[in-house]
This record gives structure tokens, sequence and C-alpha cells, in this order.
């Protein structure tokens, strides 16, 4: 054992530490390393791959909503079809069994009963052509299989294909709308104008 002088204290040694125990014990060095990009950080190429998938989910979800619009339209129109179908032929048969004339009033209701009746004929009946919710899958292969194409997205131009579908389909579905209110219209004016009639005949 080392002789030592009266007086003098003796410090512990100091415990030695590796750089590598220095940086992770370090709170500067280890909030800069954590701003540090590293190995598992998303590369540019991967954002925007993701960013492309999320804008080509984007237009099939308005596609989807389109369709659900569609479909919600012409099951409208079919129940204020049999509306008019039941309001029509109880009138018809009031009209008929008080033995009055059609009269100016009850020409009008049944123009109107027609009308509605044509206008939602008009928003039911099926058309293959003008409706396009889909994107070709052979017309695909060819432009993106057959041919290479390592500057394109193929994810955008599928969303952007599908906003014009979507631009496309929604004149002929507001068209329809327009349509659907002409059709409530005049079923709720003949139901008027034939109570009116039956109400003014003796």
């Amino acid at each position: 054992m080392a002789w030592v002088p009266s007086g003098l204290a003796v410090e512990p040694t100091a415990k030695k530490c590796s750089v590598r125990q220095f940086v992770r014990q370090s709170p500067r060095i280890d909030a800069l390393r954590r701003l540090l990009p590293t190995d598992s950080s998303p590369s540019l190429g991967s954002v925007n791959e993701r960013l492309e998938d999320e804008i080509l989910a984007e237009a099939r979800r308005a596609i989807d909503v389109q369709v659900a619009a569609l479909d919600e339209l012409r099951a409208r129109t079919g129940l204020l079809l049999a509306a008019a179908s039941l309001s029509g032929s109880f009138l018809g048969a009031a009209a008929a069994d008080s033995g009055a004339d059609l009269g100016f009033v009850g020409g009008l209701a049944v123009l109107a009963f027609a009308f509605g009746v044509g206008s939602c004929i008009r928003v039911l009946w099926p058309k293959n052509k003008g409706w396009t919710f889909v994107n070709s899958p052979g017309q695909l292969i060819a432009d993106w299989i057959e041919i290479k194409r390592p500057e394109q997205s193929m994810q955008l131009f599928l969303a952007k294909a599908m906003e014009g579908h979507f631009k496309k389909n929604k004149k002929r579905l507001d068209s329809l709308y327009q349509w659907f209110q002409v059709a409530a219209f005049s079923v709720g004016a003949s139901v008027i104008l034939g109570s009116v009639q039956l109400a003014m005949s003796p």
C-alpha cells in the first residue's frame, strides 16, 4: 500500500467512461441524435408513394359516394312512382264513382300525373352509355405493363382519370336530380288538383 502524507485527502479514482457511453449519457447529444435521420426514416420516394396512394384512395372514395348517390336517387324515385300510382288509382276510382265530368281542374290533374310518372321513368330508365365508374383493366395493361413508363406514376394517372369520370357523371347526376324534383312537384300537384276536383264535384 502506498504511503500517503498526513493532511492530504485522497479523491476516489474517476470511473472510466467510453466515448459511446458518454454520448448516450449526454442529454444534448442524445437530443441531436434524435433529430438526425436514421436508416429507419422514410425516404423521399416512400413518402411520395404514400401521398400518391392517399390521392388515389380519395379519388376512389369520390366515385363510391357518387355511385351511392345514384342508387339512393333511383330508390327514392321508385318510392315516388309507387306513391303516384296509389294516389292516382285512388283519386281515379273516386272520380269515377262520383260520376262528375273531368273538367278543367281534373284535366290538369291528369296532365300533372302523367308528367310526374314520365319524369320518374326518365330517372329510372337504365342507360349503359354515359356512366363511367371504373377504368378498363385491359387499357391499363396496354398502357402501363406493355409500355414502360418509369417517369410517370400510375396512381396519379388513375386519380386524374377518376376525377374526369366524376365530373362527367356529375353532370348527368345533377340532371337526374332536376328530373326528380319535377316528378315530385308534378305528383304533388296531381294529388292536390285531383282532391280539388273531387271536392268541387256534386
